[in-house]
């Protein structure tokens, strides 16, 4: 029997998004492992050899790092930590495909940032969760560099983000 809690057949995949300008560069990446742990994070991060959670802008490094979302949340990225409660204090829900991750390098990336939300750019912010553009939910680190940013969102809303990426870009352009 199918299972009848994917719904992944009622979600048609986008076309991937990748548009260059003076400055920037805006790509889909493709699927990471990812999940949000809730509870005890310290404990969850020491168990996982993870260096701390960024927020904001943050500068995460490498292949696998933890995003905060609120005081007992997180995302992990490159990990598959083992679903359900841990004896340790934390629980694990697994992402798998359901959040898309898009990135946005260049030195213009501040440009991008202005039009992106209201926020400050250099104010940090412990919890990397904000709303994008139109209202997206969106969760946004830098990765190994201060000009490479990372957004993460919800699959639902990638076609969204397209239309509202594209028109961004093509307003930068001019």
């Amino acid at each position: 029997m199918a299972d009848t809690f994917d719904r992944a057949a009622f979600w048609p995949e986008p076309a991937a998004f990748a548009q260059d300008i003076p400055g920037l560069s805006v790509r889909d990446l493709p699927e990471l492992p990812q999940a949000y742990v809730s509870g005890d994070l310290a404990a969850f991060l020491a168990a996982g050899a993870l260096a701390p959670a960024v927020g904001l802008l943050g500068l995460a490094q490498g292949d696998r790092y933890a995003v905060r979302l609120a005081r007992h949340r997180l995302l992990v990225v490159g990990i598959e930590p083992d679903a359900g409660w841990n004896p340790g204090g934390w629980g694990v829900t697994p992402v798998g495909a359901g959040l898309a991750v898009v990135a946005v390098t260049g030195p213009r990336w501040r440009d991008f940032f202005a039009r992106a939300t209201p926020i400050d750019p250099d104010a940090a912010s412990a919890s990397a969760a904000f709303l994008l553009g139109d209202g997206l939910p969106a969760i946004l680190t830098r990765h190994d560099a201060p000009d490479n940013l990372r957004l993460h969102v919800g699959r639902a809303t990638l076609p969204a983000l397209h239309d509202w990426l594209g028109d961004c870009l093509n307003a930068m352009a001019r």
